[in-house]
């Protein structure tokens, strides 16, 4: 029942709003080391190798994408978020190099109950 123009968060957002939740649009334009919290459907999840167990998750809401970083610790504190979620809410830290923006994870919740009976998956590279 969704089109191509419309996405889940559009319809959440004053909800998320009222709990300081900014969008991926507004949280890439921060700056360094500012906090913030984002929200967004859970569109990837990589662990690479090479990357000593760090988890990478790119959230997207009805403006864009975060490229959220989520270091062992917190993966440990939040396992079940961290890789079941399928909308998440992190609170973090904006991290900038260059036009690289990322949010590295202090916590994260599982909002998939919002969006239970909305179709979604995620791509996990793990």
């Amino acid at each position: 029942g969704l089109s191509l123009t419309s996405q889940p968060l559009r319809v959440l957002r004053p909800a998320m709003a009222a709990q300081g939740v900014t969008t991926c649009a507004d949280y890439a334009r921060l700056p360094d080391g500012s906090r913030a919290r984002v929200a967004g459907l859970v569109i990837t999840r990589q662990r690479p190798a090479t990357a000593s167990g760090i988890l990478f998750a790119t959230l997207e809401d009805e403006t864009g994408i975060a490229n959220v970083v989520v270091r062992v610790r917190e993966q440990k504190r939040h396992r079940a978020e961290a890789l079941e979620a399928r909308l998440m809410v992190v609170d973090g830290k904006v991290e900038r190099r260059g036009e690289v923006v990322h949010l590295v994870a202090s916590r994260l919740m599982d909002a998939t109950e919002f969006v239970r009976d909305v179709p979604t998956r995620s791509r996990d590279f793990r």
